[in-house]
Formats: structure tokens, C-alpha cells, sequence
């Protein structure tokens, strides 16, 4: 093929730049990985996920790409340091380098199956029939709000950008400028949140518990701090409880954006920013199915 010599050499190409990097002193690390992928970063127009040519110009890509590497080098310094990990392994989660072979799957040689009849050693809750509920009930499953905190109504939609409707996309062009109730091109508002759990709240049919599969902050991944983020879950926890979803039995859990950096969740001790204001921001639930104290390591 005439694409694997290219992807050979951009293998080759950071295996080398990485053991490089490896000889550099941490402190310096910083300045440069910043100094080199900024400007290269804004050469390819983030990898696409800006456009130099809208309204906002390349102001555009200057923000975007200053705010990823911000966010992002310090996971990259935390890579390239690590030990744990040859200049190939690193390349690969780069995604610069093939990922290996996975391991062939297990081979099962007859059908699993299991009785979902079978309760014996289960936890019953308060609401199943033999504690006197119902056999059967309803549920709400809210996912992926994305609240955009910073919504700003009137603001440019096509600012070049993953997410406009911000006010740093300055005001809105007729025909491309932010409504109240938010924009295909931008995250959910305020107004659209608000809205949709009040409808929610006033359907004939009344939940028995919630469900929220996280995924609150928007998607301004570089414009987002650990303090942001958890903004977002607790206005996200206050107009759940605002509009009476707080008497009811509740878990939640988290997506991929509550981590700072996007995607990053480092485990044990280095993610407690977040554990801790989440358990603060959902402990005004009456019921919390998902107890937060689990998140206290």
C-alpha cells in the first residue's frame, strides 16, 4: 500500500522525537512541547477542528489550540516521563504508531445463560413488591446535557470552532446568531436545560427514580478547568433538584467530559477534585442510588 510507508515514518518519526523528549529535563519539557505545537497546531487548523476562514479569522485556531495545550501538556509531559512505557507504546497512544493485535477471543464452547428469576442474595429496595410496591414502574434516563454555562444568546454560531454561541464568538450575523433555546452548531443553553426537565417534570407519568449517565459540561474541551467542569455538574444536580427530581431515588454516573483533560481520568488520588464536588453537588438528593461517599478513596 502507498500509505504505510507514510505511517512508517510517522512512527519512526515520533519514536525518535520522543526518545529525544526523554533526555530533555522535565522543566523544560513544557516551554517546549508548547513552543513546537502551538504553531503546528494552528498550521493544520487543529486538525481540523477549526476553520481560519470564518468570521473570527484565525483567532479561531490561535484560541483553540493555545487552550488544547494547555490542557494537554501536562498528560503528554506525564507520558513522555513515564518509564512504564517504550518510545513505540507512547507513539501508539499518540496514535501515531499501529495499535498491536489484540489477543484472540476466548472460545466458549457451549451457551452461557442465567436465570433472571433468581434474586437469591439480591438487595430488594423499597419500592419492589415485597416491600409493598409495584411490579411495575417508570423511569427517567437523562444523558449527555453538555450544558454550556457561558451560552450566550445573540452570539455567532459559525465562529469556526467546535462549540460557538460563546461570547468570545462575538455578536451574531443575521441569519447565523444564537437563540435562547440554543443552536445545532453550539452546546445546550441554560433555557433549553431548564426547559427540557420541566417538561419532563410535567409529563401524566411520574418516575419512580432518575438516571443521569453523565456528561454535563459542553464540549469547549479547551476552555474547560476541574473548577468549570464541576460547575456544570452542580448546575446540571440544582435544576434536577429545582424542579423536584430530588425526592426521588437517583444515580448518576460519569461521562468521558467531567475529566479535565477531556478523556484523562487518572485514578485513584489525581482525579478527588472531581469525586469530591460531585458527592457535595448530589448530596442534597434525598436518595442517592449511586452513593457518593464510594467516590472517597
Amino acid at each position: 500500500s502507498n500509505k504505510l510507508p507514510k505511517k512508517l515514518l510517522k512512527c519512526k518519526g515520533c519514536e525518535a522525537g520522543v526518545a529525544l523528549a526523554e533526555k530533555v529535563h522535565v522543566k523544560k519539557l513544557e516551554p517546549l512541547i508548547t513552543a513546537v505545537a502551538i504553531p503546528v497546531c494552528i498550521a493544520i487548523n487543529g486538525t481540523g477542528q477549526c476553520n481560519p476562514s470564518t468570521v473570527e479569522g484565525s483567532w479561531a485556531c490561535r484560541d483553540l489550540c493555545r487552550g488544547m495545550m494547555v490542557s494537554e501538556t501536562p498528560v503528554l509531559i506525564d507520558l513522555l516521563t513515564n518509564k512504564g512505557y517504550t518510545a513505540n507504546g507512547k507513539c501508539t497512544a499518540f496514535g501515531l504508531c499501529a495499535q498491536p493485535s489484540p489477543s484472540p477471543a476466548p472460545y466458549v464452547p457451549r451457551s452461557v445463560s442465567s436465570d433472571l428469576s433468581n434474586l437469591k442474595g439480591e438487595p430488594t429496595w423499597k419500592n419492589w413488591p415485597e416491600n409493598g410496591g409495584k411490579p411495575t414502574g417508570h423511569f427517567v434516563h437523562f444523558t449527555d446535557f453538555h450544558l454550556q454555562r457561558d451560552f450566550q444568546i445573540g452570539s455567532e454560531t459559525e465562529c469556526g470552532q467546535p462549540v460557538c454561541c460563546r461570547s468570545e464568538s462575538g455578536r451574531g450575523r443575521p441569519g447565523s446568531s444564537a437563540g435562547a433555546f440554543g443552536d445545532h452548531r453550539c452546546d445546550a443553553s441554560p433555557l433549553l436545560l431548564r426547559s427540557m426537565v420541566s417538561a419532563i417534570k410535567n409529563l401524566s407519568i411520574k418516575p419512580d427514580f432518575v438516571i443521569n449517565t453523565g456528561d454535563d459540561p459542553a464540549h469547549d474541551v479547551w476552555n474547560q478547568t476541574p473548577q468549570l467542569n464541576l460547575k456544570s455538574v452542580k448546575e446540571v444536580a440544582d435544576t434536577l433538584l429545582e424542579f423536584g427530581f430530588g425526592s426521588l431515588p437517583y444515580s448518576q454516573c460519569f461521562g468521558n467530559h467531567e475529566a479535565e483533560p477531556v478523556n484523562q481520568y487518572k485514578g485513584p488520588y489525581g482525579d478527588q477534585w472531581l469525586y469530591n464536588g460531585a458527592a457535595a453537588a448530589w448530596d442534597t438528593f434525598s436518595e442517592m442510588i449511586s452513593d457518593p461517599r464510594v467516590f472517597a478513596w
